[in-house]
């Protein structure tokens, strides 16, 4: 037994996940890993309806022995795993829940080492692994690996055995055709066969390559070929086919000769566990056939057919791995002397008197006969008692005048010299290097040239051509196709059905009761019964009478105007053709009287005088002729033909209507069209034939009325003309009047919620709860579009708040509005309800359809969008340096450069409140303001933990603007920040006291052991903490307020706007707070003013001196406008730039700075803000449908380069300024490292201690 293919053996699991071509179908996952180990399939991989498969090409063999591991895992209730060969069950295994968890679920799996020995002698196999699982993988699963093939071998040389065979049995078996056993579609080849009535074509059904096949190879198909076999007496035919879709019962026929060898009925339900690998939805069947039959003609028609009576797309087939064998027990090497055998010694070893069954001499015999040597070669030493040739053995070297051993380069040397071989003109030590004339160097051996006319050694013939059967092919002699025996380019004898000639050719002759081989000859009936000759004529198969084209006795095509039914050319009536000897016309209609009925000429009734369907007799009294025709004329007043009466109008309510007796609407019974009953709820007026309602009568009329509660009055929920009035619900009864309650119906309306990046949100609301009485969910009955907007450049998209149930609730959902493109007109909303709801009493919606108006779409495409957001990361970039710069200058002692850059980062952050609609790139630009906050500060330290217990932080919701930001309207929580950094000065505040208070109790004493560098070091802390607390004193509350009145101002204005939202305890603090708040900062402020400075500095220089004054002022006004005006826009854009102005004024007037550098950077500052607030007017309500979104966007990217151009150019200066400071301070310590070096060390080192506390 020899291992011959095995997969998913490596431990290593990165190998397992190449599943070596096998094909899966209907699994979740390839792999899973299980315990540790990796298998194919497995837990959430392979369960309903699973199947692994795999399709091999194998070498002769007996015998096949398949070993697997085998996983069961999780809740497996009985079901079993099955394992096909062939479509042959050849294992199946029943399994519970038995064994150990190792993976999945939590039930118990099983491992199985699985076993499997089956006979096989075909060229391949189709093994196929599935189960009958009912549940997905998640529930019960199975996997496998270890897979290993094993193969009992035929012996060698034999290419077909059987289980007992021996080498001399099956040795015999030749294989002498075979064709379709490649696995590979680029190489499968047809090798000569034929599809007839079907496509002459191969498909590929799941990997297998087939000939024939799916849509190629159906009803009516034949596949055959005519195979030339050597001399034989019995063959053996193996092939594999192809059952394709929906096979019920029909058969599948193998002919050999012309005789039936094989009939197979075939059932789709019999799919050997294949499910739908090709074709339509039905399961496939690939078994293997075996034929052994007796034969020893020189060729084998084989034809394969089927009973199929579907078309090609329904049923079909298809056939693979065609061979056939032939039996020859004349071989050499059987040890029996056979026909022209010399001798058989029943082995293949030369030099031992018997070589291919003819005698040959020993080994180093010189002359020999029949096998016996008589005299032995140089070299050789002759025995005469066994007549054998013994090897001198002590002659080991070569003779000096040998060149070579004839023996062993017998073609190049001859008596121990080297020789050119054969037809070679040029050569070295037996190499050839050059041919003569009409032969080619070819390996370094001289080849004859078939092709060049001309005849060499080797050739027969050379006609300087490749064409077969004209006497010569690869120049030897050939016949033509039909001979069966050539000897030198002259057929002795020919195939079956051709005869010999005297000139030595092979000829058909019809009536010889022959079918003739590769001819046109159909049949040959000459001898057998009238039937069969009437179908034979001239060899041929004949088909029905007006057959265009036929072909083996089954007809394709007609004659025109037949058509091909059931094998018979049959003429059709009502085809529009007409066909001679058969109709006299078509008018491709049954309609009789018309001129043509059923193919025959025919007048109108009663027509006399009739010639090729026209009617020359004159028309009756009532009848009218038109087309020929005799037609009646409803409305002449005459009842003339079929008509029941004709009372001159159209009317429908008179008892006649076109013609026949009608009764009129809402009658009951009526009799020759007049009414005599009416339905319920209508009264018959007799003179005029009518059923009329009576609105108010207290019976419904269904088709005119919604009601009727027996009155004519409006008010009481049904209406004087018996309709519905709305939020009403009337019930009618049958017989009775109807019952009205009044009921507050359910309306749905539309809402803008709000712009959003480029979306745009839409509330669809309900004025009451509502339910849904259907079971599914509500959402799908939604119908959403945008009213005249090409579908492919919005999306929409709909967002369950609160969907609609079988109970009442408050529905709301939100729609979503995505539009990729730029439009000049605002878009509208339509939205429409396929199904009702109902509130709790039951009422219908009002209306079931509604609209609303957008706002025109702000789109940017990708290169815009990565254009902004590049643009955003350098400002993000920019305002991180220039923080970094401040906070580095204010621990240098530089107070200035931090507060000057947190002025400039503030005041642009603040420019996004104002009240207008952005376009999209200006809004992202503004969105990496946000990183100007110390809100991660906090976080790291806890401060939000600390304060909680103090006081909780809630949500308030702002309006306008500053809601769509959402910021927090909550007094208590937005000051949070201002808190934390005035606890810090004030905690730095009494640090500095109390270090002051300890440096100045502090012994000298006790400052002896800090040595010089440690009383260094004191003096600089205590002359810091001087420094603080005196500047604390003065000015700590005044620059805090300067530094943080963009925020705390801000947070007061906000407080007072969203106060009127609120009415509990919490907003009449924070209401409190917020006032005392903003009463401080102005007192604050106030002490900037002083009257007396005023008198005493001039004009110019007092305004100079207060610019910190109108700064905050500025601030405090620019805030209030951009909070309390949020509502209007005109206004608040107006009033920004009005104040913008007249400060800007102010700076450009008293240029109250210390340099020039100062003076330049707030010129940019406040010029960039008032350019900013100026041209927002142009993103106006009013103004921004006059300009085109496009412009918009050039003008926001302006905007954008304004404000990067400023905080670009202030960074520059301040790290210019701090590039200044640090100079100046390395300069100080350097002087003051040289002043100390020209003094000596100091033998007293406390005398400066001494004069401190002095």
């Amino acid at each position: 037994m020899t291992l011959y293919y095995e997969a998913f053996t490596d431990p290593a699991h990165s190998k397992l996940i190449l599943i070596l071509d096998w094909t899966i179908t209907n699994a979740l996952n390839t792999y899973s890993d299980c315990a540790g180990t990796r298998i194919l399939g497995g837990f959430n991989a392979f369960g309903r309806l699973a199947q692994a498969r795999k399709f091999l090409q194998l070498p002769p063999h007996y015998s096949i022995y398949i070993t697997m591991e085998f996983w069961k895992i999780d809740s497996w209730d009985g079901e079993f795993l099955f394992i096909y060969l062939d479509g042959t069950l050849s294992f199946s295994s029943q399994n519970g829940q038995l064994g150990t968890q190792y993976c999945g679920q939590g039930w118990a799996d099983e491992i199985q080492q699985l076993t499997i020995t089956q006979p096989h002698v075909f060229q391949s196999v189709l093994i196929l692994i599935t189960t009958n699982l009912d549940s997905w993988p998640d529930d019960e699963s199975w996997g496998f690996r270890d897979f290993k093939l094993y193969l009992d071998l035929c012996p060698p040389g034999c290419l077909s055995c059987s289980s007992n065979d021996q080498y001399m049995e099956c040795l015999p078996w030749i294989l002498v055709s075979s064709a379709f056993l490649s696995i590979q579609s680029s190489s499968f080849q047809h090798d000569g066969w034929s599809i007839i009535n079907g496509v002459q074509d191969s498909t590929v059904c799941s990997n297998i390559p087939l000939f024939g096949g799916y849509n190629k190879c159906a009803q009516y198909s034949l596949i055959t070929k005519v195979i030339e076999l050597p001399s034989h007496y019995l063959l053996k035919i193996r092939f594999r086919v192809a059952y394709i879709d929906s096979w019920d019962g029909e058969y599948f026929y193998c002919h050999m000769d012309g005789n039936l060898m094989l009939a197979q009925s075939h059932h789709h339900s019999i799919g050997g566990g294949i499910s739908n690998i090709c074709g339509q939805g039905w399961d496939e069947y690939f078994p293997n056939y075996e034929v052994i039959m007796y034969h020893q003609k020189s060729y084998l028609i084989i034809t394969f057919s089927t009973s199929l009576n579907e078309n090609f797309s329904n049923e079909s087939f298809g056939i693979r791995d065609f061979e056939i064998f032939s039996y020859n027990p004349q071989i050499c090497g059987n040890g029996v002397i056979e026909q022209t055998e010399q001798c058989d010694d029943g082995n293949i070893y030369a030099f031992d008197g018997c070589f291919i069954c003819q005698y040959s001499c020993v080994e180093g015999c010189l002359n020999c006969i029949d096998g016996i040597c008589f005299e032995c070669d140089i070299g050789w030493i002759f025995k005469s008692d066994f007549n054998t040739c013994i090897a001198i053995v002590n002659d080991q070297k070569f003779q000096i005048w040998e060149e070579c051993d004839d023996y062993l380069n017998f073609e190049i040397c001859k008596n121990g010299k080297f020789i050119c071989p054969s037809n070679c003109l040029i050569c070295e030590f037996g190499i050839c290097y050059d041919c003569i004339p009409g032969w080619k160097l070819i390996k370094q051996q001289c080849q004859s040239t078939c092709g060049d006319n001309q005849i060499q050694i080797l050739e027969e013939c050379d006609d300087n051509n490749l064409i077969r059967f004209d006497g010569c092919n690869k120049c030897q002699n050939d016949c033509q196709r039909e001979c069966s025996y050539c000897f030198r380019g002259i057929c002795l004898d020919c195939i079956y059905g051709w005869h010999l000639n005297n000139q030595f050719i092979c000829e058909t002759q019809c009536g010889d009761s022959q079918i003739a081989l590769i001819s046109y000859e159909e049949c040959d009936y000459s001898n057998s019964n009238s039937n069969q000759v009437d179908q034979c004529i001239e060899c041929k198969l004949q088909c029905c009478h007006y057959c265009d084209g036929c072909i083996y006795g089954i007809c394709y095509n007609c004659e025109y105007t037949f058509t091909l039914i059931d094998q018979i050319c049959t003429p059709v009536c009502g085809d529009g053709l007409i066909t001679i000897e058969y109709e006299q016309c078509d008018d491709m209609n049954l309609i009789p009287y018309d001129g043509c009925y059923e193919c025959k000429y025919q007048c109108r009734q009663y027509c006399k005088l009739c010639i090729k369907g026209i009617c020359y007799d004159h028309c009756e009294y009532g009848f009218y002729e038109f087309d020929n025709q005799c037609i009646t004329k409803c409305g002449d007043g005459i009842i003339a033909g079929q008509e029941d009466c004709d009372d001159l109008n159209d009317n429908q309510t008179d008892g006649c209507h076109n013609c026949q007796f009608h009764c009129p609407d809402h009658c009951d019974q009526c009799i020759e069209g007049k009414c005599k009953l009416c339905e319920p709820g209508y009264a018959l007026i007799e003179q005029m034939n009518i059923c009329k309602s009576y609105c108010g009568n207290g019976m419904i009329s269904l088709d005119e009325e919604e009601c009727d509660d027996e009155n004519n009055e409006d008010g009481d929920g049904c209406s004087r003309l018996c309709k519905i009035e709305t939020d009403y619900q009337c019930k009618n009864f049958e017989y009775s009047f109807s019952q009205c309650t009044y009921s507050k119906q359910p309306r749905f309306y539309l809402q803008f919620r709000e712009e959003r990046d480029q979306n745009q949100y839409v509330t669809l609301l309900f004025t009451q709860q509502v339910k849904n009485i259907e079971k599914d969910s509500y959402s799908k009955y939604i119908q959403m579009n945008l009213v005249d907007v090409d579908i492919n450049i919005y999306k929409l998209n709909l967002i369950i708040i609160q969907d609609a149930y079988d109970y009442v609730t408050n529905v709301e959902y939100v729609v979503e509005i995505q539009i990729n493109a730029t439009l000049e007109y605002r878009p509208i909303l339509e939205i429409t309800l396929d199904q009702q709801l109902y509130n709790s009493e039951d009422a219908i919606l009002v209306n079931q359809y509604d609209q609303i108006q957008l706002r025109q779409p702000k789109y940017l495409d990708d290169q815009k969008l990565q254009a902004a957001a590049t643009l955003t990361q350098a400002n993000e970039y920019i305002m991180n340096s220039m923080g970094g710069i401040g906070i580095l200058a204010f621990f240098l002692g530089n107070s200035f450069i931090f507060s000057s850059i947190l002025e400039v980062l503030q005041q642009q952050s603040y420019l996004r409140f104002i009240n207008v609609i952005f376009p999209f790139n200006l809004f992202i630009y503004f969105e990496s303001s946000n990183i100007i906050t110390i809100k991660p500060i906090l976080q790291f330290f806890r401060i939000d933990s600390i304060q909680t217990p103090i006081y909780d932080s809630i949500y308030i919701k702002s309006y306008e603007k500053l809601e769509y930001y959402e910021i927090n309207a909550d007094l208590l929580t937005n000051i949070q920040t201002q808190v934390f950094l005035l606890l810090i000065l004030f905690i730095i505040y009494f640090s500095c006291i109390s270090i002051l208070h300890l440096i100045d109790t502090t012994k000298i004493e006790s400052l002896v052991y800090l040595g010089r560098f440690g009383v260094k070091l004191l003096f600089q802390i205590k002359k810091q903490c001087l420094n603080y607390k005196i500047e604390f004193r003065k000015v700590g509350l005044k620059t805090f307020l300067i530094a943080n009145c963009w925020d705390i101002l801000f947070t007061c204005f906000l407080q007072f706007k969203s106060s009127q939202q609120s009415t509990n305890f919490r907003s009449y603090i924070c209401l409190i707070l917020a006032y005392l708040i903003l009463y401080g900062c102005l007192m604050i402020l106030a002490q900037f003013v002083n009257k007396k400075s005023f008198i005493k500095e001039c004009f110019i220089n007092y305004w100079i001196s207060k610019m910190d004054l109108f700064f905050s002022l500025k601030k405090l006004i620019f805030i209030f406008i951009l909070v309390c005006f949020q509502k209007n826009q005109q206004i608040q854009t107006i009033l920004l730039t009005f104040v913008c102005q007249i400060y800007l004024s102010y700076v450009i007037k008293f240029k109250p700075f210390k340099n020039q550098q100062d003076f330049f950077n707030h010129i940019m500052m406040e010029g960039s803000a008032f350019i900013f607030t100026f041209s927002s007017a142009i993103y106006w309500s009013q103004t921004s449908n006059l300009i085109s979104y496009d412009k918009q966007v050039l003008l926001g990217w302006l905007h954008i380069i304004m404000l990067l151009f400023v905080l670009f150019v202030n960074l520059l200066l301040q790290v210019f300024e701090l590039v200044l400071q640090i100079k100046f301070l390395i300069q100080k310590k350097l002087k003051k490292q040289n002043q100390e070096n020209l003094y000596n060390s100091n033998p007293y080192p406390l005398t400066n201690l001494m004069e401190f506390k002095l």
